[in-house]
C-alpha cells in the first residue's frame, strides 16, 4: 500500500510539473502587445537595449522574446500593451487582483496568474504579475515591472 501511495504521488508530481511547464503566457499570441522587454544580464542579448547597472532591458517582438525565454535566464518579463482593459487582461491570463495602489495618475495592481511560475511574496500573498495603468497605456510585468512605469 505504501509503494502504491508513493507511485501515485510521483505520477501526480510528474503530471503537475509537465503541465505547468507547457503553459505559455497567452500575451505572446495577443495582438494587443506593442513590445516585450526582457531584463537579462548585461551583454547576453543584442537589439534595442537600455542598460541599467549590470542588467540590460532588451525590447523585442513577442515572437523573438518567446524564443529568448527558452535560452536565457530573465529577471523580469514585461509586456507593453495597448487597447486592452484591466478586466480583459485579467480574463486572458486567468488573473486575480490581490491589491492595488494609486500614485498620482498611475494605478498599480498586484496580481496572481497561473501562467507565471516566478513570484514574490507581499503581505503574505504570492504575487507574480504587476500591472501599471496610466492613461491608455498598460504595462504588465512578470513577476514585477523593473523598467519603470
Amino acid at each position: 500500500m505504501k509503494r502504491l501511495s508513493i507511485l501515485i504521488f510521483l505520477v501526480f508530481a510528474l503530471f503537475a510539473s509537465t503541465f505547468s511547464k507547457d503553459m505559455t503566457n497567452p500575451l505572446f499570441e495577443s495582438e494587443k502587445v506593442q513590445s516585450v522587454c526582457l531584463v537579462v544580464d548585461q551583454g547576453v542579448l543584442s537589439g534595442e537595449i537600455v542598460q541599467c547597472g549590470d542588467k540590460d532591458f532588451v525590447y523585442l517582438s513577442p515572437t523573438e522574446a518567446k524564443k529568448c525565454l527558452q535560452k536565457y535566464q530573465t529577471y523580469s518579463l514585461q509586456f507593453n500593451l495597448e487597447n486592452i482593459t484591466l478586466q480583459e487582461l485579467l480574463k486572458l491570463l486567468a488573473g486575480k487582483v490581490l491589491f492595488c495602489q494609486t500614485l498620482e495618475d498611475l494605478e498599480i495592481y498586484y496580481c496572481y496568474t497561473p501562467f507565471e511560475q516566478n513570484c514574490i511574496y507581499m503581505d503574505g500573498k504570492k504575487v507574480n504579475m504587476q500591472v501599471a495603468i496610466s492613461d491608455e497605456k498598460i504595462v504588465a510585468g512578470f513577476p514585477l515591472i523593473l523598467t519603470g512605469y
